[in-house]
């Protein structure tokens, strides 16, 4: 009887709290402050044949699409870096772009697959009308079923908690101002100052040259690589990979470099020895894995040589 009075309980408090959660979001303000509808006025007025650099809150803070449309004489070079992306989400945002505007090259950063999707794709994902589970799907056909239910249920739980999150609707409903709203979760950000005096969490020369042993979850990258290639071959659009200049494990290192090894020269972006020598300074960090406008400036024209061929043939 004690049981069976708790579960209604348990119900009634569901009930009150679910539509609790209705009110505030029918009683909240509209955003009208989005700056993802502007990121994606700007992707969908992009034409055929742009170039579209993908990653995580690294590229966003060091690849500065300004000063390459000035290098190169192109108008149609993009930054979409996304706080927090892994190479799940990057690949499902490279594969939305070769389908929709077939881009003629995609820089996309060689990073984990972690079952998580970013704030900043979710909220572009809804501007743009980009299917992400499709694209998901798509991408995991090749893994077990196993695989392919964990990934959908970490999507879903993703998807879901980021539509029901009631912390922003509550700072609108009570006129409050978010302090991080100036962090842009996509695209390019420039920070300023230095607050990290060491070169520890750099890459070494070394490093990207060894031979690591492949780890077992790297059948993934070459799935999601494949299936990339693919798309690309049907849709004329080059693709290229690149690694991280900055980790802040050491783990990840070991993931992505095996398979950074594997591909062939022609599929990826090579730090020469100098590169890496020239960009290892404590003065370009703003934090420990991350450039500030110095840094973000000195690596972009350090690619200037080493991406030039995509934007001559």
């Amino acid at each position: 009887m004690k049981t069976k009075k708790t579960f209604i309980k348990l119900i009634i408090f569901g009930a009150i709290l679910f539509f609790t959660i209705l009110l505030i979001k029918k009683t909240s303000p509209p955003d009208t402050d989005n700056y993802f509808v502007s990121i994606a006025d700007e992707i969908s007025n992009s034409k055929e044949g742009s170039y579209y650099f993908i990653g995580s809150s690294r590229v966003q803070k060091s690849i500065n699409p300004e000063l390459l449309k000035v290098h190169f004489d192109n108008e149609n070079i993009y930054n979409m870096g996304i706080s927090a992306s892994t190479f799940l989400s990057n690949c499902a945002l490279a594969e939305f772009l070769i389908i929709n505007k077939k881009p003629k090259v995609l820089f996309i950063e060689l990073s984990p697959i972690l079952p998580e999707l970013p704030e900043g794709l979710l909220k572009f994902s809804d501007e743009v009308d980009f299917d992400v589970f499709r694209s998901i799907n798509s991408l995991n056909k090749h893994e077990s079923i196993h695989q392919k239910i964990l990934i959908n249920l970490n999507q879903l739980n993703n998807y879901t908690f980021s539509k029901i999150s009631l912390k922003d609707d509550l700072k609108k409903i009570l006129g409050l101002k978010d302090q991080q709203s100036n962090k842009r979760a996509m695209g390019f950000v420039s920070l300023k100052g230095n607050s990290f005096n060491s070169t520890s969490k750099f890459i070494t020369y070394r490093e990207i040259n060894s031979f690591q042993r492949k780890s077992n979850k790297s059948n993934s990258h070459e799935n999601y690589i494949n299936h990339l290639l693919e798309l690309g071959i049907k849709k004329n659009t080059k693709i290229v990979f690149f690694l991280p200049i900055t980790y802040q494990r050491e783990k990840e290192k070991s993931i992505t470099v095996p398979i950074f090894n594997m591909l062939s020269d022609s599929l990826k972006i090579k730090y020469s020895e100098k590169f890496i020598a020239e960009i290892t300074k404590a003065k370009y960090l703003s934090d420990s894995n991350h450039f500030n406008n110095i840094g973000a400036e000195k690596y972009t024209e350090l690619l200037y040589p080493l991406i030039e061929s995509y934007f001559t043939n």
